[in-house]
């Protein structure tokens, strides 16, 4: 609860009780503050509804923050407010259904954010008037149902931000956007928007993402994408696009998120993304109708996190290179959130299909590692390599246990053959296999989380595996695989043994021998009693072996005499 002494504090220019866990309600002692410049109330649960005269008294008020809260307003359409905002961000407040037409009068307006608000209303025209000096615009997830207005360039030419996503905006993208020179962040990602994307986009010198993901334009990606200098992030994904690549967008350098699938784009993957996109860490390629072999420029894209290639016509083997991916290799990553602009309300984020379903990140972005090459025409076996990649979330081979971390693997729907090899039994943390459609043959291996994952699905595609889960019994002169490793490690350990033996015996003779050297080098009494027992025994031997010589002499003499007698 807020003290009711609050309002006393006649002369007070800031209040800020955001994110706390306070209810109840704030009206009492908000009328009394009429020196009060900025309001933040976010992240709390008040139940208020505010009116017009609750606001009567704050003339001064420049920002009016309430994000996260239960309030709402319940004002005539005819209200004209006693303050000219600089800021208002109200997010997840209940506004509509209508759109606030009070804000026509706030024509001062730096910035408007006004997501999540329950309104379900047509964007007005005025809005693209409103202000000259508005640099950050956001109206995402309401239910706007109309085309984005020719006007939107008039006035807003200084836009910085703009997001309009989560929708149900419709038509094409208008020309006017062309004209806001200063646009760096543009949202316009689930809605119902159509034709082609305008070339003159590529006249946005500052635009540093766009997300167009989830929407129904056609065509081909303009040319002109290539003057984007400073693009960071491209989200095409879910629509109509169609043709190559263009060679242009080797030119945007500084992209850090490249997200294409499922549209219809063909032709081979470029060489140049792996040569000249070098800043890549996101590629979203699949779901589309690229054809030939997989481009071993690929692998210099050292900072690679994601590569999604699957549902693709790709075909040949899986390069060796592809156990280049450095940043795919480092087992502790920091939590560093990417995000896309400065000053957006906005984080960059991805989704990734994985576990069966289509996970998405954000705050957790810089944590993901996945690869996905399935639904493809890859053949041969995969390159011992890979398993280099041990921090991957995502696809792998024999000595598959090496990564201990992978939690998904999916190479279904290719050509890859041979056993699969009982080490997945390893891998503590893998909750999802799809193994299916492939040439594999043999066992199915047994053990551990395994025997709650692999189920009668593996055998689709795959009609020469064995053994449980499945009905047909492997032939009984076919060594059991975990038996067989069983053997196989019983006999690793005793080589094992063996060479440590010798190594000891080795390591045992060499000290032995110095020991006893290194004493008669440096120490010289022991020296001269080592030679004079030497001596002592030369002298001892030579005197008992002349002693029996002489012995069997005299033995000699005397059996002749015998004989002569």
């Amino acid at each position: 609860m807020v003290p009711s002494s609050l309002k006393g504090l006649s002369s007070l220019e800031k209040l800020d009780l955001s994110h706390n866990e306070l209810n109840g309600s704030i009206l009492g002692s908000l009328g009394q503050l009429s020196d009060l410049v900025r309001l933040d109330v976010s992240n709390n649960s008040f139940n208020d509804v505010f009116s017009e005269t609750h606001f009567s008294g704050l003339k001064k008020l420049k920002y009016l923050l309430m994000s996260s809260t239960l309030v709402s307003f319940n004002v005539s359409s005819s209200w004209v407010p006693p303050f000219k905002l600089l800021g208002i961000k109200m997010i997840k407040c209940n506004l509509g259904p209508k759109f606030p037409a009070w804000l026509r009068t706030q024509n001062e307006l730096h910035y408007l954010s006004l997501s999540g608000a329950n309104i379900s209303d047509t964007i007005p025209d005025f809005l693209w008037k409103l202000s000259p000096n508005m640099y950050h615009i956001s109206l995402s997830n309401n239910s706007f149902s109309c085309s984005i207005t020719r006007s939107i360039g008039e006035k807003t030419s200084n836009l910085v931000s703009l997001s309009l996503s989560s929708n149900r905006l419709n038509g094409s993208i208008p020309l006017s956007l062309c004209k806001m020179k200063y646009l760096a962040n543009l949202y316009l990602q689930d809605n119902h928007l159509t034709s082609e994307i305008p070339q003159c986009l590529g006249d946005l010198q500052f635009l540093e993402a766009m997300d167009l993901r989830n929407n129904s334009l056609s065509g081909v990606i303009p040319t002109s994408i290539g003057h984007l200098s400073r693009l960071q992030s491209l989200h095409l994904y879910k629509n109509k696009l169609s043709g190559e690549l263009p060679p242009t967008m080797k030119s945007c350098e500084g992209l850090v998120t490249l997200d294409l699938g499922e549209n219809g784009f063909s032709g081979n993957i470029p060489n140049w993304i792996g040569e000249e996109l070098s800043s890549l860490k996101f590629l979203f390629l699949q779901s589309n109708k690229f054809d030939g072999n997989l481009p071993p420029q690929l692998s210099l894209l050292s900072d690679l996190q994601v590569l999604d290639l699957a549902q693709n016509n790709i075909s040949g083997t899986i390069p060796t290179c592809f156990g280049n991916f450095t940043a795919m290799a480092i087992n502790n990553k920091t939590n560093k959130i990417i995000y896309s602009g400065g000053i957006t309300d906005a984080l960059e984020s991805i989704v990734v299909y994985s576990k069966g379903s289509q996970l998405k990140y954000s705050t957790t972005i810089s944590l993901v590692v996945h690869i996905n090459l399935s639904g493809n025409n890859l053949c041969g076996e995969i390159p011992q390599e890979i398993t280099h990649l041990f921090g991957l979330l995502g696809k792998i081979p024999e000595n598959i246990n090496g990564l201990r971390q992978m939690e998904s693997l999916d190479l279904s729907c290719n050509r890859l053959s041979g056993a699969i090899p009982d080490s997945l039994s390893q891998l503590t943390f893998l909750d999802l296999l799809n193994l299916s459609y492939n040439n594999f043959s043999g066992r199915i291996p047994r053990g551990n989380q395994l025997d709650t994952i692999i189920d009668a699905s593996i055998s689709w595609g795959n009609p020469f595996l064995c053994g449980p889960p499945l009905l047909n019994q492997c032939p009984e002169n076919e060594t059991s695989h975990d038996s067989q490793s069983v053997v196989d490690q019983e006999e690793s350990n005793d080589e094992l043994l063996m060479h440590l033996l010798y190594i000891s015996m080795v390591f045992g003779f060499i000290v032995g021998f110095w020991v006893v050297c290194g004493i008669l080098i440096f120490i010289r009494s022991w020296r001269i009693a080592y030679y004079q027992f030497f001596d002592d025994m030369r002298d001892l031997l030579y005197v008992k072996v002349a002693r029996y010589v002489a012995i069997l002499q005299k033995t000699k003499i005397e059996l002749v005499g015998n004989e002569g007698q």
